[in-house]
């Protein structure tokens, strides 16, 4: 049985013209007609995003001579990530060689009525979507889609194995907002004071899931930004602990222990340098790996006043 639909197709909606392109020059869906093209909504903060990137990069390496098209449009979910340098910077970590457009003012992305980070749709030779994806996962169905468009077009797929690497994400906490516009299980007893400096303080036991800050932090809309000597706590359950995080323009840096001990080399992130995170580019922040899932509390001690908090992401 195919796994694309056949009936009550519409039409893919244009790329809204006006974004800045790399990898490409601007391309347009209409001029595309004869060829197979997967228009992906991305992020470049969004772990889930970055998760699917590896699988994106295969599928075009392997089809892009054979009548694919990747287009990735970028709809930021933080305002930082408007910036056309950080996008290119986040395009060269993540070895992204498919065309992306931004989609700054999301006008691409309302003309998709779509929601989700990340989101896939899939287009046919005649320019209709034939089957959409929403999130992580169904990597393997997700080629057989690919497979069976480029079949429509005349092309000779057969020889080529479906091997996706197995998908897993080992995490009961969900994503954690930093900034008061979309702050949940936030346990300090005080009070979020919205645009203030203001003090708070870390509570004696954490609920799972929660988060709490010590000391002084100005709580913006999509942020939180600590003062030097500030701490952050969370209890979390997760192999893996992100952390979206900005510079305001100067390098900083935060201190990472795991249940009150420094963080060992068998449970540091990848950014993770002798216990300390440096920030210095405007993307996640990898702070925990641990070997396997477990429950844990990490806490975060900052050094100087030169950073902007986002967003916690697990895996």
């Amino acid at each position: 049985m195919s796994a694309i639909m056949e009936e009550g197709l519409i039409t893919a909606p244009e790329i809204t013209p006006g974004g800045a392109w790399f990898n490409s020059r601007p391309l347009t869906l209409s001029k595309l007609r004869g060829q197979v093209v997967l228009v992906d909504f991305m992020s470049y903060t969004c772990i889930n995003c970055i998760r699917t990137f590896p699988y994106l990069n295969r599928w075009y390496e392997t089809y892009k001579d054979k009548g694919l098209e990747i287009i990735g449009v970028h709809s930021p979910e933080f305002e930082f990530e408007k910036d056309k340098d950080n996008l290119k910077s986040a395009l060269a970590l993540y070895k992204i060689k498919f065309p992306v457009v931004q989609d700054n003012n999301y006008d691409t992305w309302n003309a998709y009525a779509n929601h989700y980070w990340p989101a896939k749709y899939f287009v046919d030779k005649n320019g209709k979507i034939r089957w959409t994806h929403f999130g992580e996962g169904s990597y393997d169905k997700s080629e057989i889609v690919i497979q069976e468009l480029l079949k429509e077009v005349g092309v000779n797929v057969k020889d080529i194995p479906i091997n996706n690497p197995p998908y897993t994400v080992e995490a009961s906490t969900p994503e954690l907002y930093l900034g008061y516009w979309r702050m949940v299980y936030f346990a300090s007893k005080e009070d979020i004071s919205p645009e203030k400096t203001a003090l708070y303080t870390v509570p004696e036991k954490l609920p799972l899931h929660s988060f709490a800050f010590g000391g002084k932090w100005m709580v913006a809309e999509q942020y939180s930004s600590p003062q030097n000597g500030s701490a952050l706590m969370l209890h979390f359950e997760a192999k893996k602990v992100f952390l979206v995080a900005r510079t305001k323009g100067e390098p900083g840096q935060f201190k990472v222990m795991i249940d009150n001990t420094v963080i060992r080399e068998s449970e540091k992130g990848s950014d993770v340098d002798e216990g300390i995170v440096p920030v210095i580019e405007n993307r996640l922040y990898e702070v925990v790996s641990l070997p396997k899932r477990g429950e844990h509390v990490l806490n975060l001690e900052f050094l100087d006043n030169n950073l902007e908090l986002y967003a916690f992401t697990f895996g």
